[in-house]
Protein backbone atom coordinates (compact mmCIF):
# COMPACT_ATOMS: atom_id res chain seq x y z
CA UNK A 1 0.00 0.00 0.00
CA UNK A 2 1.24 3.67 -0.77
CA UNK A 3 0.73 6.56 0.58
CA UNK A 4 1.04 9.86 -1.58
CA UNK A 5 2.39 13.00 0.56
CA UNK A 6 2.27 16.29 -1.00
CA UNK A 7 5.71 17.89 -0.40
CA UNK A 8 6.61 21.50 -0.47
CA UNK A 9 9.39 22.65 -2.89
CA UNK A 10 11.20 23.31 -0.10
CA UNK A 11 11.56 19.57 0.15
CA UNK A 12 12.28 18.60 -3.00
CA UNK A 13 15.21 20.86 -3.24
CA UNK A 14 16.58 19.49 0.10
CA UNK A 15 15.42 15.81 -1.73
CA UNK A 16 17.83 16.79 -4.48
CA UNK A 17 20.68 18.21 -2.22
CA UNK A 18 21.19 14.91 -0.86
CA UNK A 19 20.95 13.13 -3.81
CA UNK A 20 23.78 15.13 -4.62
CA UNK A 21 25.87 14.83 -1.49
CA UNK A 22 25.22 10.87 -2.25
CA UNK A 23 26.27 10.91 -5.55
CA UNK A 24 29.86 12.03 -4.59
CA UNK A 25 32.63 9.63 -3.15
CA UNK A 26 32.01 11.19 0.35
CA UNK A 27 28.10 10.04 0.22
CA UNK A 28 28.11 8.08 3.39
CA UNK A 29 30.33 9.83 5.50
CA UNK A 30 27.88 13.57 4.57
CA UNK A 31 24.68 11.17 5.28
CA UNK A 32 25.52 11.21 8.79
CA UNK A 33 25.27 14.99 8.82
CA UNK A 34 21.73 15.81 7.07
CA UNK A 35 19.31 14.97 10.32
CA UNK A 36 19.32 18.37 10.54
CA UNK A 37 17.98 19.51 7.54
CA UNK A 38 15.85 21.49 7.56
CA UNK A 39 12.39 20.57 5.95
CA UNK A 40 9.85 23.69 6.89
CA UNK A 41 6.82 20.63 5.96
CA UNK A 42 4.41 18.45 8.63
CA UNK A 43 5.24 15.79 10.40
CA UNK A 44 3.95 13.18 7.66
CA UNK A 45 6.84 14.53 5.28
CA UNK A 46 9.48 15.41 7.53
CA UNK A 47 8.53 11.16 7.99
CA UNK A 48 9.46 10.82 3.98
CA UNK A 49 11.81 12.59 4.26
CA UNK A 50 13.51 10.83 7.13
CA UNK A 51 13.06 7.42 4.83
CA UNK A 52 14.83 8.89 1.81
CA UNK A 53 17.73 10.19 4.13
CA UNK A 54 17.94 6.61 6.08
CA UNK A 55 17.26 4.19 3.44
CA UNK A 56 19.29 5.82 0.79
CA UNK A 57 16.68 5.01 -1.66
CA UNK A 58 16.47 8.64 -3.18
CA UNK A 59 15.28 7.42 -6.33
CA UNK A 60 14.36 10.75 -8.36
CA UNK A 61 11.22 8.76 -9.95
CA UNK A 62 8.89 9.12 -6.57
CA UNK A 63 9.36 12.87 -7.15
CA UNK A 64 6.60 14.19 -9.30
CA UNK A 65 5.57 17.48 -10.46
CA UNK A 66 2.07 18.92 -9.43
CA UNK A 67 -0.60 21.37 -10.64
CA UNK A 68 0.15 23.65 -8.03
CA UNK A 69 3.75 23.60 -8.17
CA UNK A 70 4.24 21.17 -5.38
CA UNK A 71 5.53 17.84 -5.50
CA UNK A 72 3.69 14.60 -4.72
CA UNK A 73 6.25 11.33 -2.73
CA UNK A 74 5.03 8.00 -2.62
CA UNK A 75 6.84 6.10 0.19
CA UNK A 76 5.40 2.30 1.36
CA UNK A 77 3.43 2.29 4.46
CA UNK A 78 4.66 -1.10 5.67
CA UNK A 79 5.75 -3.16 8.63
CA UNK A 80 9.24 -2.31 7.05
CA UNK A 81 8.96 1.22 7.19
CA UNK A 82 7.75 1.00 10.72
CA UNK A 83 10.57 -0.92 11.89
CA UNK A 84 13.17 1.39 9.70
CA UNK A 85 15.83 4.38 11.11
CA UNK A 86 13.55 6.73 9.96
CA UNK A 87 10.39 5.12 11.70
CA UNK A 88 12.44 5.08 15.07
CA UNK A 89 13.73 8.45 14.79
CA UNK A 90 10.01 9.82 14.04
CA UNK A 91 8.40 8.28 17.01
CA UNK A 92 11.49 9.56 19.38
CA UNK A 93 10.72 13.01 18.32
CA UNK A 94 7.02 12.39 19.14
CA UNK A 95 8.45 10.96 22.37
CA UNK A 96 10.47 13.94 22.83
CA UNK A 97 7.79 16.43 22.67
CA UNK A 98 5.10 14.49 25.08
CA UNK A 99 4.77 15.13 28.79
CA UNK A 100 6.75 13.28 31.49
CA UNK A 101 4.30 11.58 33.69
CA UNK A 102 7.24 10.27 35.86
CA UNK A 103 8.59 13.11 37.13
CA UNK A 104 9.16 16.67 35.56
CA UNK A 105 12.21 16.30 33.53
CA UNK A 106 11.65 17.29 30.23
CA UNK A 107 11.21 13.68 27.34
CA UNK A 108 14.43 15.42 25.85
CA UNK A 109 16.27 15.34 28.37
CA UNK A 110 14.83 11.52 29.64
CA UNK A 111 16.17 10.53 25.92
CA UNK A 112 19.30 12.05 26.07
CA UNK A 113 20.37 10.50 29.17
CA UNK A 114 18.83 6.90 28.06
CA UNK A 115 19.54 6.79 24.50
CA UNK A 116 22.95 4.77 25.71
CA UNK A 117 20.86 2.37 25.98
CA UNK A 118 20.35 1.88 22.42
CA UNK A 119 23.82 2.58 20.91
CA UNK A 120 24.99 -0.31 18.97
CA UNK A 121 28.82 1.36 19.15
CA UNK A 122 28.08 1.47 23.43
CA UNK A 123 27.36 -2.39 23.15
CA UNK A 124 30.71 -3.31 24.82
CA UNK A 125 30.14 -1.32 27.61
CA UNK A 126 26.91 -0.84 28.05
CA UNK A 127 23.75 -3.30 28.15
CA UNK A 128 21.85 -2.98 24.93
CA UNK A 129 18.21 -2.46 23.89
CA UNK A 130 16.68 -3.16 20.59
CA UNK A 131 14.82 -0.19 19.08
CA UNK A 132 11.36 -1.58 19.72
CA UNK A 133 12.24 -2.53 23.78
CA UNK A 134 13.95 1.20 23.54
CA UNK A 135 10.23 2.70 22.43
CA UNK A 136 8.53 0.57 24.66
CA UNK A 137 10.62 1.37 27.95
CA UNK A 138 10.19 5.19 27.29
CA UNK A 139 6.43 4.92 26.86
CA UNK A 140 5.88 2.60 29.66
CA UNK A 141 8.18 4.38 32.38
CA UNK A 142 7.28 7.87 31.17
CA UNK A 143 4.19 8.10 28.85
CA UNK A 144 1.93 5.54 31.27
CA UNK A 145 1.53 3.55 28.16
CA UNK A 146 1.30 -0.35 28.49
CA UNK A 147 3.61 -1.87 26.10
CA UNK A 148 5.21 -5.54 27.03
CA UNK A 149 7.86 -5.62 29.29
CA UNK A 150 11.04 -4.39 27.46
CA UNK A 151 14.16 -6.84 27.81
CA UNK A 152 17.92 -6.66 27.37
CA UNK A 153 20.01 -7.57 24.98
CA UNK A 154 23.28 -8.13 26.60
CA UNK A 155 22.63 -8.16 30.99
CA UNK A 156 25.32 -6.58 32.84
CA UNK A 157 23.77 -6.24 36.06
CA UNK A 158 26.24 -3.61 37.85
CA UNK A 159 26.05 -1.57 35.07
CA UNK A 160 22.25 -1.52 34.26
CA UNK A 161 21.64 -0.91 38.09
CA UNK A 162 24.33 2.25 37.18
CA UNK A 163 22.77 3.49 34.91
CA UNK A 164 19.30 4.16 36.80
CA UNK A 165 20.79 5.13 39.73
CA UNK A 166 22.43 7.61 37.87
CA UNK A 167 19.33 8.87 36.83
CA UNK A 168 18.02 8.79 39.76
CA UNK A 169 21.06 11.38 41.15
CA UNK A 170 20.84 13.46 37.52
CA UNK A 171 17.17 14.17 38.29
CA UNK A 172 17.41 14.65 42.31
CA UNK A 173 20.79 17.39 41.82
CA UNK A 174 18.42 18.96 39.02
CA UNK A 175 15.68 19.49 41.29
CA UNK A 176 13.30 16.80 39.19
CA UNK A 177 12.74 14.91 42.05
CA UNK A 178 11.21 16.80 45.39
CA UNK A 179 13.09 16.74 48.50
CA UNK A 180 10.84 13.69 50.33
CA UNK A 181 10.67 11.89 46.43
CA UNK A 182 11.17 8.10 47.84
CA UNK A 183 14.22 6.44 45.46
CA UNK A 184 11.84 3.21 45.27
CA UNK A 185 10.33 4.89 42.76
CA UNK A 186 13.45 5.00 40.11
CA UNK A 187 14.18 1.37 41.34
CA UNK A 188 10.87 0.64 39.80
CA UNK A 189 11.94 2.03 36.83
CA UNK A 190 14.31 -0.66 36.14
CA UNK A 191 11.64 -3.43 37.98
CA UNK A 192 8.69 -2.90 36.06
CA UNK A 193 9.60 -1.88 33.13
CA UNK A 194 12.21 -4.83 32.33
CA UNK A 195 12.15 -8.90 32.33
CA UNK A 196 13.97 -10.36 34.99
CA UNK A 197 14.94 -7.68 37.97
CA UNK A 198 14.09 -8.14 41.33
CA UNK A 199 13.25 -5.45 43.27
CA UNK A 200 14.94 -6.43 46.27
CA UNK A 201 18.09 -7.60 44.90
CA UNK A 202 18.01 -4.03 42.77
CA UNK A 203 17.64 -2.05 45.88
CA UNK A 204 20.09 -3.61 47.87
CA UNK A 205 22.75 -2.92 44.75
CA UNK A 206 21.37 0.28 43.62
CA UNK A 207 24.09 2.36 43.77
CA UNK A 208 27.43 4.00 41.52
CA UNK A 209 30.68 2.45 41.94
CA UNK A 210 32.55 4.79 39.17
CA UNK A 211 31.56 8.51 39.22
CA UNK A 212 33.19 8.56 35.58
CA UNK A 213 32.03 5.48 33.60
CA UNK A 214 29.13 6.79 32.28
CA UNK A 215 30.31 10.17 31.96
CA UNK A 216 33.51 8.43 29.84
CA UNK A 217 31.46 6.54 27.80
CA UNK A 218 29.36 9.43 26.53
CA UNK A 219 32.07 11.39 25.52
CA UNK A 220 33.92 8.59 23.43
CA UNK A 221 30.64 7.65 21.29
CA UNK A 222 29.24 11.12 21.82
CA UNK A 223 28.78 11.20 17.97
CA UNK A 224 26.57 7.86 17.65
CA UNK A 225 24.68 9.50 20.57
CA UNK A 226 23.88 12.64 19.30
CA UNK A 227 22.54 10.47 16.09
CA UNK A 228 20.03 9.05 18.33
CA UNK A 229 18.33 12.71 19.84
CA UNK A 230 15.88 14.17 17.82
CA UNK A 231 16.83 16.94 15.93
CA UNK A 232 16.28 19.89 17.49
CA UNK A 233 15.61 22.19 13.70
CA UNK A 234 13.01 19.25 12.99
CA UNK A 235 11.51 19.65 16.23
CA UNK A 236 10.86 23.66 16.33
CA UNK A 237 9.40 23.78 12.86
CA UNK A 238 6.49 21.22 13.49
Amino acid sequence: MLNRLVASSTMKKNILHVNKLLSNPYGQANLKLLRDIRLGAGLALKKAANHFLWTQKLDSSLIMETDDNAYAVEIEDSTQFLDSEAQFMTTLESISQQRNHFNDMPMREVISFFNILCCEECSNEIPQLSRSDYIHFLENAFLGKNNAKAEFVHRKLMITYQVFHQFYLTCYNKLYVNLSGSIDAYIGLLTTNFVGFDFEKVKNNFKTNDDHFLVEVRAKYKTALQQLQPSQEILSNQ
